[in-house]
């Protein structure tokens, strides 16, 4: 009776239809744990295939833009550089003026420098001068003492250029050239006897060795002083060769005072 009731706990704790489980004898119970096992790695089977990544199609990147550098703001402003004549002549002073913007916070920087330069046949620039002026209301100014260049000719003009620059002003201003070449002279001629030029119509007349009339004088034209007659030609290049003659009422030559004279070799005839 009890183990017919063993029996059927047994059933009924396995479950219809299962057998319960025997220990049989010389059997090892691990092999009842090797259903509970991992399958080992790198077994038998087909090879695994090699998964290849798949490449990403390459991005053209645009370059970045670059960013232009900040402008650097100059407190200090030069404007209207500037000569004083329209015309220069040598071994005379030319002045010039530059308009100079300086704020507050500048006041006491007031120097501005100044370079004087020639200009070649071709526009090269040789720096001749240079020299430093001081503002005052508003302006620059100076005056340059202006000398014939190296190798130049005396018959021709020279051209000249200033430029001026300030410590805090970004960039210089430079003028406009100025044509240079010799001054003008004058020629004074006293004459002692003056019975031909005090004739109706009789003139002085000053020309060029090329016929060129350069001026004209009659007796009205000069001052008699005590038996002197002065007359001035004015206006004189001193490179250029003058002829001096007296002429009559028909314009017509009389008398030869001087002839192929440069300034400072004339000499009138006997």
């Amino acid at each position: 009776e009890i183990k017919e009731r063993m029996l059927k706990s047994d059933s009924h704790f396995f479950g219809p239809g299962i057998e319960p489980l025997k220990k049989t004898e010389g059997r090892s119970s691990k092999a009842h744990n090797d259903i509970f096992q991992k399958p080992k790695l790198g077994g038998g089977g087909a090879p695994k295939k090699k998964v290849e990544a798949i490449a990403e199609p390459e991005v053209e990147l645009l370059p970045e833009k670059a960013e232009p550098p900040p402008t650097k703001e100059y407190p200090v402003k030069l404007t209207d550089p500037k000569w004083l004549s329209e015309k220069g002549y040598y071994e005379e002073k030319i002045q010039f003026s530059v308009n100079v913007d300086l704020p507050k916070s500048h006041a006491d920087f007031t120097r501005v420098s100044v370079v004087l330069s020639s200009l070649g046949p071709n526009g090269k620039k040789t720096q001749v001068n240079s020299i430093d002026v001081h503002t005052r209301d508003g302006k620059a100014q100076g005056e340059f003492k202006v000398q014939r260049p190296p190798n130049s000719k005396p018959s021709e003009s020279s051209f000249f250029v200033f430029a001026a620059s300030h410590r805090d002003c970004g960039k210089e201003v430079e003028s406009s050239k100025l044509e240079v070449n010799e001054s003008p002279r004058s020629l004074v001629l006293e004459l002692d006897d003056h019975s031909d030029i005090s004739r109706h119509g009789y003139s002085l007349v000053m020309k060029g060795v090329d016929g060129t009339i350069h001026s004209r004088l009659k007796a009205d034209d000069g001052v008699d002083a005590d038996g002197i007659f002065t007359f001035e030609f004015k206006g004189l290049t001193a490179d250029v060769a003058y002829v001096l003659e007296l002429h009559n009422d028909k314009d017509e030559m009389v008398t030869e005072i001087f002839s192929g004279k440069k300034h400072g070799q004339w000499e009138p005839k006997p």
